[in-house]
């Protein structure tokens, strides 16, 4: 039967040269090579043949299965149409048994944009591996950080500042002395190395009433998004749950400065002030404004309310009430016994506060150069923003700003679905579907994803044929988005409509912890290399200041602390211009199409 097959196959010219190359790991098939053709001769008849850990879209109504004797690396040979389909090298005659079991797998199996060959044994990715410290208790701070004070008879004073970062995945906090001028950015998980030592993940516990930052209980994920999301004019689940993860961070806070600099404000009254960033679109909404400045009041004196030792449902219920009646007026009301006044508490847009630690640590020829552009891609969103800089009165202006679900947690969730609709539903893959399922859905995840998605499953090679997921959520997406940012400025602020040279070489700002990844950090050269946008970036660091500097860190690392280190800065930019604030040009002036119009290729 061996020899009949191979004489049908030969027959049919589906028997390659004996030259032919493995497939490489990773590569594109183009949508002309796809794998049936409509034109098919009575001489050339579809040939249907399964394999396991291998597919492509199948042809009904084939004559011959069959079946390999082993799981050896197929060859690469030509089929009618001139798709490369993967045969085993040996095979065997299949029994009527195994030949019905294989045609209704067959029948069950999607038309998939990938194919599959299995190389080896699966395995986890590595950076999917449940690791021991990933599932050890948190640490508590030896204080728990509920008290400002470290004395009750102090003998100097100094003022803190609190920047922090509410991040969708991961939140960062920089303690600053404002006087001593000593910036300490906050060790969440000092047994960890590297950046995962300043990160806390932005999900909250949920057990007996009680909200805990880990151990057992229902995990509460997308904290922010949800607020955020929310229609409701005053929400109030999703606030008591961005509440109380606040004020757990805020007292871990505390209590880890506490802890390590006990020595140096022991004597010290301590009087202490907090930022918290918000996104730059956001800011531009009065009411997410009022939102937010409400959640970090209510979240900072929670966090100092020694009557609640434990954050508890009815505690965070009680601070929500009370911040409707602190600031229901346009002129908040201070309310006695708390440790944070209104006036205490500040909202800043993230790019603002990033801008400011540029600003104090930069030389930068603000006068010929004033306008920039920042990209900062979060696990859960992509800020974009073009703005111009006046240093001489302190002043931000923007003339764009956008933010979409486009971050590197969601680029992960689109993979994971991508591959999941393309992998069969059949036994052989049960492993891979169990996994794929087990990392769908990491909010709260501080660590990176793969580069690229063939990376996801090891012991299996990802040939992409049509619809790489990667490219379509760049295109279609990221760099639309980008796209869009820049013409929102040109198309309704007048900023480098055709023939200026406004924005030829302006820098870019490229951050956050997604910006690693190279669907994102390749965007310099796509805005580069876009005909007829009339724009053009050169790509820069952001600073590490003195300070930080001093301690060790690195060029290639500050992006992740920028915001919560430029919301703690006293001093800055005193005035900023939304831009809704900024005046529409009238559109009478914009004649140009292609100052109208943003293809896919523009960007």
């Amino acid at each position: 039967m061996g020899n009949q097959l191979s004489e049908a196959l030969k027959a049919s010219g589906l028997i390659g040269s004996k030259k032919d190359s493995p497939a490489k790991k990773s590569r594109e098939v183009s949508r002309s090579d796809a794998i049936s053709s409509n034109k098919k001769s009575p001489a050339q008849r579809p040939i249907q043949i399964s394999i396991p850990f291998t597919w492509d879209r199948e042809d009904k109504g084939g004559s011959i299965v069959a079946v390999p004797i082993q799981p050896l690396r197929p060859k690469v040979i030509n089929d009618l149409a001139g798709t490369k389909v993967k045969l085993p090298s040996t095979y065997k005659s299949a029994s009527t048994a195994e030949r019905a079991s294989i045609t209704k797998e067959s029948s069950n199996r999607a038309i998939s944009d990938f194919l599959l060959e299995n190389i080896e044994e699966f395995q986890p990715h590595h950076l999917f591996r449940i690791q021991p410290v990933d599932q050890a208790e948190v640490v508590e701070p030896t204080s728990f950080g509920i008290h400002r004070q470290l004395s009750v008879n102090p003998q100097d004073a100094t003022d803190l500042i609190i920047g922090l970062d509410f991040g969708t995945s991961a939140t960062k906090v920089v303690i600053r002395d404002v006087y001593a001028r000593n910036v300490f950015p906050v060790e969440f998980n000092p047994d960890t190395v590297g950046l995962e030592r300043f990160l806390q993940a932005s999900c909250i516990r949920f057990c007996d009433g009680i909200f805990t930052l880990s151990g057992k209980g229902e995990q509460l994920n997308d904290l922010k998004l949800a607020l955020l999301d929310c229609k409701a004019a005053f929400p109030v689940t999703e606030f008591n749950r961005c509440c109380a993860f606040l004020a757990l961070t805020i007292r871990k806070a505390r209590g880890w400065f506490f802890s390590t600099h006990e020595a140096v404000y022991r004597n010290h009254q301590l009087n202490w002030f907090i930022n918290v960033g918000l996104a730059a679109r956001s800011y531009q909404d009065d009411g997410k404004v009022h939102l937010f400045r409400r959640l970090a009041w209510a979240a900072s004196n929670l966090a100092a309310d020694s009557r609640f030792p434990h954050i508890s449902e009815e505690a965070v219920d009680k601070y929500r009430e009370l911040s409707l009646i602190a600031f229901s007026n346009n002129v908040p009301i201070e309310i006695s016994g708390m440790e944070f006044a209104p006036i205490d508490v500040g909202v800043i847009p993230e790019v603002a506060a990033q801008i400011q630690g540029f600003m104090t640590s930069a030389r930068w020829d603000w006068k010929n150069r004033p306008i920039m552009m920042l990209v900062d891609v979060g696990a859960g969103t992509v800020d974009t923003a073009l703005f111009h800089v006046n240093p001489s009165d302190k002043k931000l202006t923007f003339y764009s700003s956008r933010v979409e679900s486009f971050g590197a947690m969601n680029l992960h969730r689109e993979r994971v679905s991508w591959l999941v609709k393309g992998i069969p539903k059949a036994i052989e893959f049960t492993r891979v579907h169990d996994y794929l399922q087990s990392i769908a859905l990491p909010t709260g995840r501080v660590k990176a994803i793969p580069s690229e998605v063939e990376e996801y499953l090891p012991g299996y090679c990802i040939h992409i044929k049509k619809n790489n997921i990667d490219k379509d959520f760049q295109v279609y997406k990221y760099r639309a988005q980008v796209a869009g940012s820049i013409n929102d400025a040109k198309l309704y602020k007048g900023v480098g409509t055709k023939g200026s040279q406004q924005l030829i070489g302006i820098p870019l700002l490229l951050c956050g912890g997604g910006s690693r990844l190279p669907i994102y950090s390749t965007i310099q050269n796509q805005i580069n290399g876009s005909l007829g946008l009339n724009v053009s970036v050169e790509k820069t660091l952001m600073p590490v200041p003195i300070e930080l500097k001093d301690n060790g860190w690195r060029l290639e690392e500050f992006d992740r602390i920028s915001v919560a280190y430029g919301l703690s800065l006293q001093q800055g930019l005193e005035k900023i211009v939304r831009a809704v604030e900024v005046p529409d040009i009238a559109r009478s002036k914009v004649s140009e199409a292609s100052e109208r119009y943003v293809s896919k290729d523009q960007c």
